[in-house]
């Protein structure tokens, strides 16, 4: 049967194998059948292994356990350790994840031993003091810019080093979101030019939604034709403007007149202020 060195190889091979096939399917769907100790974790982590946004679910409650700690080299997984202790300071798990960042293989598995052991000790109890210290300033950190607060910058600085976190690239990205915000053309008015606030035009606003739309200028003599008649296309440019809006919409009027679209409203949803 050979040593056990090549049983081991075999069988490595064979799950190697059988995981290239699974990630190598062109099907949308996969099913896979594993039977305790098959390698299902090893293969949830080559699935979600370069991909963002993803979710994974399972009804068994270990192998989430497994899963996050095999993955905590991702910084969503350590941030996700952060925010379990944020929440409760001792967390078993949000340890677990945390403590595993810091330690050596064979010293994480001791530790999982004595854990496993029934000593009685939490997690958190078990860990070396000098990993808890710096686990703890991690998350001082990581309260306050949760927070909106100031951080220490030394912690802060470290909170993005164990997270993976690059500062340049984070700004960078801060950055592309600005200037995707600007939706003025170029040689548009300055004053303008630098607010984070998209002016158009109702036609051009079609597949655009924000949290609070203003429409300006809501007054029959713009939203009405001549002889203060209600056209198709009117009615058609009123609710494209009023439906942009995820939360509230502003109507801004210069006329005393009620404008003939507002009557359309249900008054228990219309707040009225005069300026």
């Amino acid at each position: 049967m050979g040593s056990d060195e090549e049983r081991y190889a075999k069988a490595r091979a064979d799950r190697r194998a059988k995981v290239d096939a699974v990630l190598q399917s062109k099907s949308q769907k996969k099913i896979v059948v594993a039977g305790p100790g098959t390698g299902k974790t090893f293969l949830f982590k080559e699935i979600l292994k370069d991909k963002k946004n993803s979710l994974a679910l399972s009804f068994v409650n270990s192998l989430v356990e497994d899963l996050s700690l095999e993955l905590c080299g991702l910084s969503e997984v350590k941030m996700d350790s952060l925010t379990l202790l944020a929440e409760d300071p001792k967390c078993n798990l949000g340890w677990r994840i945390a403590a595993k960042r810091f330690l050596a293989d064979g010293d994480f598995k001791v530790l999982l031993a004595k854990a496993h052991g029934g000593e009685g000790n939490s997690f958190y109890e078990l860990v070396d003091s000098t990993v808890r210290e710096k686990i703890n300033l991690m998350l001082a950190a990581f309260k306050k810019v949760a927070k909106g607060q100031t951080a220490n910058p030394e912690q802060f600085a470290q909170l993005l080093h164990e997270l993976g976190l690059d500062p340049q690239v984070l700004a960078h990205e801060m950055m592309r979101t600005k200037i995707g915000a600007y939706a003025g053309p170029k040689g548009s008015d300055p004053a303008t030019r630098n607010i984070s606030i998209k002016i158009t035009t109702i036609p051009s606003s079609k597949g655009l939604a924000e949290d609070y739309v203003f429409i300006a200028d809501f007054d029959d003599r713009f939203f009405l034709e001549k002889e203060q008649k209600c056209s198709d296309q009117k009615i058609f440019d009123f609710l494209v403007a009023l439906t942009r809006a995820r939360r509230k919409v502003f109507l801004i009027s210069a006329e005393p007149k009620v404008p003939k679209f507002l009557t359309w409203i249900a008054k228990g949803r219309i707040e009225k202020t005069k300026l």
